[in-house]
């Protein structure tokens, strides 16, 4: 299944122009359809991940049928296939506690992420998601605010160091 972005983004784009004249003309205040085209945003997204990380099943059903039961899909399955491999099961929740991270464009910065200790995961989630400040989570997990300063300095770190410029 896949998802062209920039070709579907066009055709939303047109769609929500399409449906603002539509919602004005039927008398709809700016912040309404804003809030309107905030939602169709969101379906998109969804549509987006959806389409993005599903295999379709006749396509996997055809590659397999085509296999012996012993052989591995690919040299390169074979090669990367601790790495495709999340090992947190909150990834396969889409909605989940760590669904943020698949609105990441960037899939080099998604692997980065998925690949942090369960704990720093974690503490980026209640910054960046929940909107935690760093003193609420200081008294939350019983450690110094500089404690948690230094653990947010050492991520960021690693996630620049381990991501592409751009």
């Amino acid at each position: 299944m896949r998802f062209i972005y920039g070709a579907e983004d066009a055709k939303f784009k047109e769609k929500c122009e399409v449906l603002r004249l539509e919602y004005e003309e039927a008398g709809m205040n700016e912040a309404d359809v804003q809030a309107m085209k905030d939602g169709d945003r969101d379906e998109f997204k969804e549509i987006r991940r959806y389409r993005t990380h599903t295999v379709s099943l006749n396509r996997l059903a055809s590659h397999m049928s085509s296999k012996s039961t012993n052989e591995v899909c690919s040299p390169l399955m074979k090669r990367y296939q601790s790495q495709l491999s999340t090992g947190h099961p909150e990834f396969s929740q889409m909605n989940g506690r760590y669904g943020w991270i698949e609105d990441i464009d960037s899939p080099d910065l998604v692997q980065n992420i998925r690949s942090l200790p369960k704990k720093d995961l974690e503490l980026i989630t209640c910054l960046a998601e929940d909107g935690l400040t760093r003193a609420d989570l200081s008294r939350q997990l019983g450690v110094s605010r500089a404690a948690i300063t230094k653990r947010v300095s050492r991520i960021v770190r690693i996630l620049k160091k381990t991501s592409p410029p751009g």
